[in-house]
């Protein structure tokens, strides 16, 4: 994966399921991405992981590329 094809996907109806299916080619294109992944933020105001969190951001908003780039990032 490459930030062109990133940005592709962030334009996509559901950008999460790529991003799922592509968690690992995401972190070598950005290795903090992988903390995100499967860790628990242990507050009854977060019910999911931060990886899947930001997921369900990025789908929530707008298919507007500065809007998904600043949901990805927002953690």
């Amino acid at each position: 994966m490459d930030f062109l094809e990133l940005t592709n996907i962030l334009l996509e109806d559901k950008p999460s399921r790529t991003l799922i299916e592509r968690k690992n080619d995401l972190a070598k294109l950005i290795p903090e991405f992988s903390d995100s992944y499967d860790f628990d933020q242990h507050t009854i105001w977060h019910p999911y992981d931060v990886f899947t969190h930001t997921l369900k951001v990025v789908d929530g908003v707008d298919c507007d590329l500065n809007l998904r780039i600043a949901a990805l990032f927002h953690d």
